[in-house]
């Protein structure tokens, strides 16, 4: 009997270490845990601040270029663009609008200065080899994850039958991040909403009426360059129109050229994008 009952208290001993060694381990396992969500909950804090840094540092950055180089405020200039869109020098009598020459001293990529949405987006244009570089860095080619507002590295010229630009939808609305009113009830109300205005590094004032806009899935056809022929680009052209998110009335024909605007569709890493199609008005 006495033996017996030496070996049940030895085995409710070890089934006692056994239990507090799982509570330990439990424990030391919840530490980790906890640990490892303060982690990710300091490293998104962190990520937060700089990212709000970076479009802080942009915007600075942006109003020291316009300060530096545009000499008439674009959005004046478009009043002397005739009814009928000709496209002409800035502002007759007083000189070109855009320092050109001083925008290149800064960045040798620059390709033109776009303008929309009553000056929400008045941005330098540029464009590199590539379609990420751009996506990082800031005018003056600073490191900086609010990017610049770039045109399709396989676009050759302005000319092109669909130049293709691309921007950031930043949360502070800089870049393309003001896109996402063009996608509220009541946007195009306003006449001037439907013009985006382009100068070319020659100070020539190039008008664009928008005749579609939507929400796409990542893709590469609104994005296409080259067409086989005419038949070619002109099912092209149908294919962006039925999208339109409102019939715009707009004649597009394949004698005409385009201009596509591009940004995300919500949060970073989605592959949904919004799309502006506009026509060049001659």
């Amino acid at each position: 009997m006495g033996r017996n009952t030496g070996i049940r208290r030895k085995r409710g001993i070890k089934r006692n270490k056994k239990l507090r060694a799982g509570r330990k381990w439990a424990l030391a396992g919840q530490w980790v845990l906890a640990l490892a969500f303060s982690a990710i909950f300091v490293c998104s804090i962190i990520n937060i601040i700089l990212y709000h840094k970076a479009l802080e540092d942009n915007q600075e950055e942006l109003e020291e270029v316009i300060r530096e180089a545009v000499l008439i405020s674009p959005m004046t200039d478009q009043a002397n663009v005739g009814a009928d869109g000709e496209k002409g020098k800035s502002k007759e009598g007083a000189g070109p609008g855009i320092d050109f020459h001083k925008l290149r001293e800064i960045n040798s990529d620059i390709a033109g200065w776009i303008v929309f949405h009553n000056g929400h987006v008045n941005n330098p244009l540029v464009q590199t080899d590539d379609n990420s570089y751009y996506l990082k860095h800031s005018f003056k080619k600073q490191r900086n994850s609010a990017g610049c507002i770039f045109m399709d590295y396989r676009n050759q010229s302005l000319d092109d039958r669909n130049v293709v630009i691309y921007g950031h939808n930043n949360v502070d609305g800089t870049m393309f991040g003001s896109l996402k009113d063009v996608f509220e009830e009541g946007f195009f109300d306003q006449e001037s909403n439907h013009w985006i205005y382009l100068y070319d590094t020659e100070n020539n004032l190039r008008k664009y009426r928008i005749f579609s806009y939507y929400v796409a899935e990542r893709e590469d056809s609104y994005t296409s360059l080259s067409f086989q022929d005419k038949d070619a680009y002109n099912r092209f052209l149908e294919t962006i129109k039925k999208r339109s998110m409102r019939n715009f009335n707009v004649t597009v024909t394949a004698d005409d050229k385009i201009i596509t605007l591009s940004t995300c569709h919500g949060m970073s890493g989605t592959k949904k994008r919004k799309v502006i199609h506009a026509k060049l008005i001659k």
